[in-house]
């Protein structure tokens, strides 16, 4: 996510973040983590999002962490962790505090983006946990303040991105179409991914 010319980038992980930092090189402790970076390619840690979902456990069930996207506003980064099934917000200080958790806890919301709606709220997509049924996945709108949660879209399928335009349009990408049913066991291939324009 860019502000300005300077981007701000998460690196994921997947999984319990000590178990899985501990057995990588030290080049490893970067997963995880929400980096800034200037327009030369100089990086540095601002924060560790992966350590705070081990310190906090913000929506409760195993410990898993995987930082998968990133809304960057003046003060602030917007995080959402995937794995850990929450919005972390990041202050420019550094200070890092639960924003918001999707659904009831220990639920496998895994939310993907983040990004600013017209209107100023925070707006984040769902991916869904396994095995992706068609249809159960929605766009959430979050007031900027992390105060108030409600569903604005729904109805989409495994998405992993999301934007609007100029005009107020929401774009969402799904990564597959989903399965249609509780096979047992579930089925390999979900079907092709694609773009859905949602007007104002």
């Amino acid at each position: 996510s860019f502000l300005g010319a300077a981007p701000t980038v998460v690196i994921g992980i997947g999984g319990d973040p000590t178990a899985v930092r501990a057995a990588l090189p030290a080049k490893g402790a970067l997963l995880g983590t929400l980096l800034h970076a200037t327009p030369s390619g100089v990086y540095k840690v601002v924060a560790d999002v992966a350590a705070y979902e081990v310190a906090n456990n913000p929506a409760g069930g195993p410990i898993d962490s995987n930082p998968y996207g990133v809304l960057a506003q003046p003060g602030r980064r917007i995080v959402a962790d995937a794995g850990g099934n929450s919005i972390i917000e990041v202050l420019a200080n550094g200070h890092t505090r639960t924003f918001a958790v999707l659904g009831a806890p220990g639920a496998q919301t895994v939310p993907t983006s983040a990004t600013e709606g017209p209107d100023g709220a925070i707006y984040v997509s769902q991916l869904t946990g396994f095995p992706f049924f068609r249809g159960t996945a929605s766009v959430f709108r979050i007031s900027s303040n992390g105060g108030s949660i409600a569903t604005f879209a729904s109805g989409f399928t495994a998405i992993v991105d999301m934007t609007f335009d100029a005009g107020g349009a929401l774009y969402v990408l799904e990564v597959a179409s989903g399965q249609v049913g509780p096979p047992t066991p579930p089925t390999p291939g979900l079907g092709a991914g694609r773009l859905k324009r949602q007007c104002p």
